[in-house]
């Protein structure tokens, strides 16, 4: 993934959240970019290792970003778009 556009916009896939019983099946959040999915990941998500886990990020141009240690490498790059400007966005 050397060239990466953050503003491609992908879907997310997770567990959806919490139920008494455990998780319930995954399901996909609206259309976002890719910059905002791995904010989403990788911020929105910390306290929830589970869904965090069961992150996959689906992509119209190239490959499906399946594990989180995709998503962290992607979070960690230099060029990833600014943190706070990004929080600020919302879904």
């Amino acid at each position: 993934m050397s060239d990466v556009d953050f503003d491609e916009v992908v879907t997310l896939l997770a567990l959806r959240g919490r139920a008494s019983a455990g998780y319930e099946r995954g399901g996909a959040l609206p259309p976002m970019t890719l910059a905002r999915a791995v904010h989403t990941v990788m911020v929105d998500w910390v306290d929830d290792p589970i869904r965090r886990m069961s992150a996959s990020i689906l992509r119209e141009e190239g490959r499906p970003i399946l594990t989180l240690t995709q998503i962290e490498k992607l979070y960690q790059r230099p060029d990833f778009p600014d943190r706070s400007e990004e929080s600020r966005k919302g879904t």
